[in-house]
């Protein structure tokens, strides 16, 4: 009876051991600004704290994910985030990191900042993207390893990221570029066109003399398809703006983001809809440009209602109420279903 009791005593203190080496991890990323332009330098400051100073990262894989094709993964958890999609990035400058032309990182490769204190880890990256949009900048694999090398997998979460918008690029500074080399003429050798003419030759001949014999016309495909059309704007505004009715940004505390997300949908669908740059403008200028476009003052004043109260939660930290958050997602969709282009049908007359 003792021994049984000193084994369960044992297998207790144990447990309590290796529950002990779990670490509580927090991850934070920095920037100095939240809007880039494509291709521009962005420096982020990366802090990784264990609440437990016996455990180093042994494993980290850095990516960028694209804003609204997370969305749909979002669960309690957060651990399904992997299946989105993962924009083209670059990491010019690696900070304290050893430069491995990837984007994961083996303890081998880690240095952290001598700053650092216990348990803490900070290292300085320079990161740049190539897509526009809005994307969340986020470790997507940490590991960490105790003192008795025992591994331990951690999954970060969607709120641990960094919120990154890319600008569209200016249609003039294209149009400015200039060809970086000028362009090398080639000129193709005399005596291969003799053999070229002399090919095409037999090629015609024996083509009209087939044509004699069959003494029929060729028949012909049709090899057209016909494309896909593009889905209109309010399609794909109005399925965005369902995918953030359903994420549960609101309910999880998430209030800037669900405004980030909530301005940035209907600011593309003004530029798709109007071809108005809306993405670019700040709301006064986007409500000046916009004027001649919405008819109805209720549309004007439901869409300036909208933007301004996002840069007031993304910018000066409101905290509107909770029934807000319905209502403006609610003025979103109406402002899409009142704006959106009607294509005439054709009728056929007798």
């Amino acid at each position: 009876m003792k021994k049984g009791i000193t084994k369960s005593l044992l297998a207790g203190l144990l447990c309590l051991v290796q529950f002990g080496l779990f670490a509580q991890v927090n991850i934070t990323f920095s920037a100095p600004k939240d809007s880039f332009e494509i291709g521009e330098d962005i420096s982020l400051e990366l802090t990784i704290r264990f609440d437990n100073e016996n455990v180093v990262p042994g494993y980290i894989r850095i990516s960028v994910l694209d804003s609204m094709s997370i969305m749909k993964y979002l669960f309690p958890d957060d651990s399904l985030f992997r299946e989105a999609r993962e924009t083209d990035f670059e990491i010019p400058d690696y900070g304290f990191w050893a430069n491995n032309q990837k984007k994961d990182f083996t303890e081998e490769e880690l240095a952290w900042d001598e700053a650092s204190n216990k348990g803490v880890f900070t290292n300085k990256l320079v990161i740049k993207i190539w897509d526009p949009g809005m994307f969340r900048v986020m470790i997507t694999d940490l590991q960490y390893r105790s003192n008795d090398g025992k591994i331990w997998q951690y999954f970060p979460k969607t709120n641990e990221a960094k919120i990154i918008v890319i600008k569209q690029p200016n249609t003039k500074e294209l149009t400015d570029l200039a060809p970086i080399d000028p362009i090398i003429r080639r000129y193709f050798p005399g005596f291969y066109f003799r053999y070229i003419l002399l090919i095409f030759s037999l090629a015609v001949l024996i083509y009209t003399l087939t044509g004699l014999i069959k003494n029929r016309p060729e028949k012909t495909i049709n090899w057209q398809f016909s494309e896909k059309p593009a889905l209109p704007a309010h399609e794909i505004a109005l399925k965005k703006l369902q995918l953030l009715a359903s994420s549960g940004y609101c309910e999880q505390g998430e209030i800037k983001l669900f405004y980030s997300e909530l301005s940035f949908i209907t600011r593309e669908y003004i530029e798709n809809r109007f071809r108005v740059a809306a993405l670019e403008s700040t709301t006064d200028e986007l409500m000046r440009a916009i004027q001649p476009y919405l008819k109805a003052e209720s549309q004007h004043k439901s869409l300036n209602e909208i933007l301004s109260l996002a840069d007031l939660v993304k910018f000066a930290k409101a905290e509107p109420p909770a029934d807000i958050h319905v209502v403006m997602l609610q003025k979103a969709m109406e402002l899409v279903d009142q704006t959106t282009l009607v294509t005439p049908q054709k009728t056929s007359g007798k």
